[in-house]
């Protein structure tokens, strides 16, 4: 399979999480803060997003023509922290349902060899501008079975 199949894999599995908001296959930026924010509101205009991006692949030959790629993606969440909502709650328990939804689907639905567990790194609070958020990075090994001539 290819990077794009694993993204797309990734996405479709963090679109089935309860609450997830806007997914985006690559880590988004902006100059300007307000636009950033932007990127990440939901349809309820609430900061509630996720982005993900590979940040490694070390390779290992398994048998000849066989290599195995080990795909580190990091995740990274924001959600508008509203104390009086108790949403750090809310964040936790999607934080804990991607943890979740990934061991279920170790293959990526059939796309890779094998998969996670998921890994959390960070859970914290962060100010995005005079915004004040939960902000999670997740960390997800990926191993990709590659037959090469």
């Amino acid at each position: 399979m290819s990077l794009a199949d694993i993204r797309e894999q990734i996405r479709t599995i963090l679109s089935g999480v309860a609450g997830i908001g806007v997914i985006h296959e690559y880590e988004r930026l902006a100059v300007d803060l307000k636009k950033f924010l932007d990127l990440f509101k939901d349809p309820d205009g609430r900061v509630n997003g996720w982005q993900f991006t590979r940040i490694s692949t070390p390779s290992d030959r398994n048998t000849m023509p066989t290599l195995h790629r080990h795909h580190l993606f990091r995740l990274r969440g924001i959600y508008g922290l509203r104390d009086e909502e108790a949403t750090e709650l809310t964040f936790q328990d999607m934080v804990e349902a991607i943890q979740n939804a990934f061991d279920s689907e170790y293959s990526l639905n059939g796309t890779v060899l094998n998969s996670g567990p998921v890994q959390v790194r960070v859970v914290e609070n962060r100010m995005f501008g005079n915004v004040l958020c939960h902000y999670a990075e997740l960390e997800l090994i990926v191993i990709e079975r590659k037959t090469y001539s």
